[in-house]
């Protein structure tokens, strides 16, 4: 037996409630990237302090300020990032279907400005 894509999303689904019902406080938990074999799984979770602006939102806000931009386009496109590593294609946004797709500074300012 492997490990199916399906599988995989119900393990998200149900790790994301149950660290929402752990009651952590004063922690907001997301689980992220999942790389799976055939029979084994490697799952990322990231928790963020809450009422803190960590360093990739502060600089996403920056970059948002400074090339005068808005959050969310003409036709419902959301900006959702910004990686400083990815020289060519920075930016990060997100379609009203929901799938996600890099972009340039000029293309980012076409498309939010």
């Amino acid at each position: 037996m492997t490990i199916t894509r399906t599988q995989l999303r119900t393990l998200r689904i149900e790790m994301q409630a149950a660290l929402n019902k752990a009651g952590i406080p004063n922690f907001e938990f997301s689980v992220g990237n999942m790389s799976f074999g055939a029979t084994d799984v490697n799952i990322k979770v990231k928790g963020t302090l809450t009422g803190t602006v960590c360093t990739e939102d502060a600089l996403f806000s920056s970059k948002v300020e400074q090339f005068g931009l808005k959050t969310v386009g003409q036709k419902g496109n959301k900006l959702t990032g910004f990686v400083p590593s990815r020289y060519k294609y920075p930016f990060t946004y997100e379609t009203v279907r929901g799938t996600r797709y890099k972009c340039s500074e000029v293309e980012a300012q076409r498309m939010f400005g």
